[in-house]
């Protein structure tokens, strides 16, 4: 793992910990959902945009091909690439209960995107039900 890498792992495991309570406690239960069996012909198609927001090295090690890794600290550097997006959004992390992802769709909304949803089960539903493993190859 790269230096880079590295900090921005740790940053966001510092700064989720340390997340307002405000921030935290937002009523994250009304924000939309996406099933798997939804999911993957949209992916399929490359209908949606897809977001990890797992730390690097997770997404490193293994993410759903195509999608792209925002992690909690980089939501706001990535906002306005994803503001830009035509495409709706599929959010997806590890968390028991999808925690990560619905903060990240949270603050995208706060931001102004518009058709944002949060994948059930996630990254371990994912791999679960057969889906494909994309892997970011080692820099040389």
């Amino acid at each position: 793992m790269t230096a880079r890498r590295s900090f921005v792992a740790a940053l966001a495991v510092i700064t989720f910990a340390v997340l307002p309570a405000a921030a935290q406690q937002d009523d994250l239960t009304k924000l939309p959902r996406i099933t798997l069996a939804q999911f993957k012909p949209l992916h399929a198609k490359n209908a949606v945009l897809t977001i990890d927001v797992r730390d690097p090295h997770g997404f490193d090690a293994g993410h759903v091909p195509g999608a792209l890794n925002v992690s909690v600290v980089d939501i706001e550097i990535m906002g306005n690439r994803i503001l830009k997006e035509k495409r709706p959004i599929v959010a997806y992390c590890a968390c028991p209960d999808e925690h990560s992802a619905l903060v990240v769709a949270a603050k995208l909304m706060r931001i102004g995107v518009k058709d944002i949803k949060v994948l059930t089960g996630g990254w371990n539903g994912w791999k679960a039900a057969g889906g494909k493993v994309e892997v970011t190859p080692e820099p040389r």
